[in-house]
């Protein structure tokens, strides 16, 4: 029941909050450093970071402005077409404006794994080389034996991806043939190689490298693109997408063959490459050196219980937890990247050992991040360098003058709306028409071949007359004409809303989400949003009552019962209380809902509507779910029979539980208990914990800096 309930009263409310990865939240707060680099004293060294950089290069795509390549560009939230001008940039203003000593790569170094891009970012690195910056980069996921494509001919044509072997030869100068690299891991098993030839298809990636006479970096590659996890062509779906495959399985690419890896977004960490890793790490602490980790997946969860991300984090192989086996060795610190988001995390072993996971953002997403660390003694601070324009002359040519002219007006602003834009598409693509109709059909709306003209209204009603409907129903009313968040509002009595720069529902809902990825998800219960979010859900109820969902449902089933749906909505605007029960909503919903859970607990069509408000509540808590054990439903709900009230305290729900329940189930942060992850317990994510935090390197204390 829970499920078909919250999906019928909520999905159409709030699935702009959550879509199909279930947004984030942030705080939207102004930060007078954002886009400079900012230093902390002196320093025994300057580490920084590019994670996730993700070029797709003019030279490999060519014609950005096909459909084939608008399309592929669509389907995440990464500012492809600009991310080779961003790198460019960022590696302008390192050079000119950073104190780095080293640059640290952590993976998905070229979108697609395209051989021409990541010749491109080799291009960039060695301008770093050459200003006096050491740079190393291990590979990402999408980074070898990836399918690859160019649109030089205004569609997607298959090109030379990039395999293990020619990934060390590109970036020979920047981990794979570096005088300070000092040993290589294979899982091939041949001898370790000094130089980049040395390597070939099937070897994994690690290697150890001095940064300084104090701090050595361990470069784990635990991507899965090694011969060991090769799925050549399985069951055949690389020849049914139309690729040349042959006799062995491998992928033919302009007369070379490739074994395309599937699977990839798993981690393939191995308990050999968990080993070895182990074993350097302890031969650094016993060398005198700090030993500094990168690795191209999380470390440890990030996500909260809310997110379902399994395959988010390295895995552990052989039932050894990686961050155990690493904290015990001594390793203090690692840069990672792969989820997209600023979050910084401190775990605890069971042994009481803590290690610090720095995750960070993609550079071609916003807010467009370069990540460092800056030590001196057991100091160290870590900070967030935003950049916040692109130099002019790197602009792709596809751009319309409007589109140039928007990006160096405010680069910043463009890249939130490039994301909002993104986002949008993702929810439309989650809340399509099959699920509009899944909906309908839970609650007796099936096709029979009588009704279907009616359905199909119905659905396509939903769609747009309500859900999209809301998602940009504006916030403030302009003038007498249309509705709003406002008007809606003060019909009902309310004087009025908070003022602020959001402009609808999604807009609201994607401020939340921009500073998930920019590392400042809390808020407090009383910030603005949070009033213009209670607001929005309340009109939602009156979109649908506008709507007349409930009766259009009974006049294609009559067996629906008669929902007052009307009659609620005074009580949420005046005291935030929703009324389930003498208005019919819980047990109309209910009686017709085909979920067998609601057979489970008892309920049906005769079920008193009080009692079954109470067993729905009882329900909930009895599912194993930590959200929902965290919310404390039952104290929200109030039942008095004899008094003809079943109602849910909503607004109590949204001021209680947003900014100290649901937010964190939504990142970790209020898993910071016992032996599990501690995620700075005391800052929990308030801006800028995640951008700006100190911490000693030897006790692992930290705090917020300003």
């Amino acid at each position: 029941m829970k499920k078909g309930l919250i999906r019928l009263l909520v999905i159409l409310l709030i699935l702009s909050l959550l879509s199909s990865t279930i947004f984030l939240f942030s705080c939207k707060k102004k930060d007078k450093n954002y886009g400079k680099y900012v230093t902390d004293g002196d320093k025994d060294i300057s580490i920084g970071v590019l994670a996730d950089i993700h070029v797709m290069s003019e030279t490999q795509a060519v014609d950005m402005t096909c459909s084939d390549y608008k399309a592929w560009e669509a389907h995440g939230q990464k500012m492809l077409g600009l991310s080779e001008s961003i790198l460019k940039t960022a590696v302008d203003r390192i050079i000119n404006e950073s104190d780095f000593d080293v640059v640290l790569v952590s993976g998905d170094n070229a979108d697609d794994g395209g051989e021409v891009s990541h010749r491109a970012v080799a291009a960039e690195l060695k301008r770093l080389e050459n200003a006096g910056i050491k740079v190393y980069t291990i590979p990402g996921n999408h980074d070898i034996n990836n399918k690859s494509y160019t649109y030089a001919n205004g569609k997607a044509t298959l090109t030379n991806p990039t395999t293990e072997k020619e990934f060390a030869e590109i970036y020979a100068d920047f981990g794979y043939n570096s005088t300070d690299t000092s040993e290589f891991f294979k899982n091939a098993g041949t001898e370790n190689a000094a130089n980049a030839a040395g390597f070939e298809i099937g070897d994994n990636l690690s290697y150890v490298a001095d940064l300084s006479d104090k701090y050595r970096l361990i470069a784990i590659d635990m991507c899965k693109i090694n011969s060991d996890n090769y799925l050549i062509d399985p069951n055949g779906t690389f020849a049914a997408e139309g690729y040349t495959v042959d006799s062995e399985g491998y992928v033919l690419v302009n007369g070379e063959r490739y074994p395309l890896v599937s699977n990839r977004h798993d981690g393939a960490m191995t308990s050999e490459l968990l080993t070895w890793v182990e074993q350097k790490t302890k031969e650094a602490v016993a060398a005198g050196k700090i030993p500094v980790g990168m690795m191209h997946f999380p470390l440890i969860q990030h996500f909260g219980p809310l997110v379902q991300a399994e395959n988010s984090v390295v895995n552990d192989p052989d039932d050894r937890y990686v961050a155990d086996v690493l904290a015990d060795a001594g390793m203090k610190f690692i840069f990672t990247g792969h989820i997209h988001i600023q979050d910084d995390a401190i775990y605890t072993s069971a042994k009481g050992n803590k290690i610090l996971d720095i995750n960070s953002a993609s550079l071609c997403n916003y807010p467009t991040p370069v990540r460092y660390l800056r030590a001196k003694g057991e100091d160290a601070y870590v900070r967030t360098w935003n950049m916040n324009y692109i130099t002019e002359k790197y602009l792709p040519s596809y751009l319309s003058k409007a589109e140039k002219k928007s990006i160096k007006k405010d680069f910043k602003s463009y890249s939130v709306s490039y994301l909002d834009g993104s986002m949008l598409a993702k929810v439309k693509n989650k809340v399509d028409m099959d699920l509009i109709y899944k909906l309908l059909s839970k609650l007796g709306v099936k096709k029979d071949g009588s009704n279907d003209t009616a359905v199909d209204s119905l659905a396509n009603g939903v769609y747009n007359d309500v859900f999209l409907r809301f998602l940009k129903l504006p916030l403030y009313k302009k003038g007498n004409k249309g509705l709003s968040v406002e008007k809606i509002a003060k019909s009902y009595g309310v004087k009025k809303l908070p003022k602020s720069d959001y402009t609808d529902v999604f807009n609201l809902a994607m401020s939340f989400v921009a500073g998930m990825y920019g590392g400042d998800e809390s808020c407090s219960p009383d910030e603005t949003r949070v009033t213009l979010l209670k607001y929005s859900i309340y009109a939602a109820f009156k979109i649908i009552s506008d709507f007349d969902l409930f009766g259009k449902i009974k006049a294609i089933n009559p067996s629906f019962a008669t929902i007052d749906l009307a009659s609620a909505i005074p009580g949420l605007f005046k005291k935030g209380e929703l009324e389930v029960c003498n208005n019919n909503l819980l047990m109309g919903i209910v009686a017709s809902l085909d979920i067998s859970a609601i057979k489970k607990i008892g309920l049906n069509e005769n079920t008193n509507p009080y009692k079954a408000l109470k067993l729905v509540v009882e329900f909930a808590d009895m599912l194993d779910i930590d959200l929902l054990k965290e919310l404390d439903l039952a104290s929200y709900v109030t039942i008095l029979e004899r008094n003809q009230i079943g109602t849910i305290n909503l607004g109590g729900l949204i001021d209680g539980n947003v900014s100290s329940k649901l937010l964190l189930g939504l990142t970790n942060d209020s898993l910071a208990e016992g032996n599990e992850f501690a995620y700075l317990d005391g800052t929990e994510d308030s801006a800028p914990a995640d951008n700006r935090l100190k911490i000693n390197l030897t006790t692992m204390a930290y705090s917020a800096l300003k």
